[in-house]
């Protein structure tokens, strides 16, 4: 957030929908947003990837103990 992303590219097509943004960017018309520029996007899947991977590191802590 800090650099001011905008766009989420990924080589895992189901994190982003990228198929999905492929056929919206063959018909989007002038004046429609780009399929691929969503900061909420990139907001949601930041916080949704931290809350796995704390939840991963507390799973561990815990077998550990």
């Amino acid at each position: 957030m800090k650099a001011g992303a905008d766009t989420y590219l990924t080589i895992h097509p189901q994190h982003d929908k990228l198929f999905d943004k492929f056929v919206a960017l063959r018909f989007r018309r002038p004046g429609q947003p780009h399929p691929f520029v969503n900061k909420q996007f990139i907001e949601n899947h930041v916080t949704v990837m931290t809350e796995c991977l704390q939840a991963q590191l507390d799973w561990l802590k815990a077998k550990s103990d």
